[in-house]
């Protein structure tokens, strides 16, 4: 269980960096040491990068019929995708990580959907 300082009223606790680090354990393994924020890439990094493309608020992921993946690519001009702008976050498990903005009237490429981030609309 995570617990925060109560100084502050609930709606404003602030937990430290390692109760935050222990409740985002992931396979026993804490997120924060899987993922390395940056700045730029270097070209030392180059290979497949995993790419969080936006087209609105619509993510760009692979369709399989047991899940929905992030794409994995060297770039998404390979899968057929025209980008406005690119952003470099950083590393996730040494591999590059990209937030990129589609445009808004863009396709899906084959076995690709945009599926919506914010649930069904109601």
């Amino acid at each position: 269980m995570m617990r925060c300082r109560t100084e502050m009223p609930p709606n404003r606790r602030i937990c430290s960096k390692d109760e935050l680090v222990r409740s985002a354990d992931l396979d026993g393994e804490a997120f924060s040491t899987r993922f390395q924020p940056g700045l730029t890439p270097s070209d030392e990094e180059a290979g497949p990068s995993w790419w969080f493309a936006f087209k609105g608020h619509n993510l760009l992921v692979t369709q399989t019929d047991a899940a929905a993946e992030i794409p994995k690519t060297l770039s998404l001009s390979e899968v057929g995708v025209t980008v406005l702008r690119t952003h470099y976050l950083g590393q996730l498990d040494g591999c590059r990580c990209f937030a990129a903005e589609l445009p808004e009237g863009s396709a899906a490429p084959a076995g690709m959907v945009f599926p919506g981030v914010r649930g069904p609309k109601t």
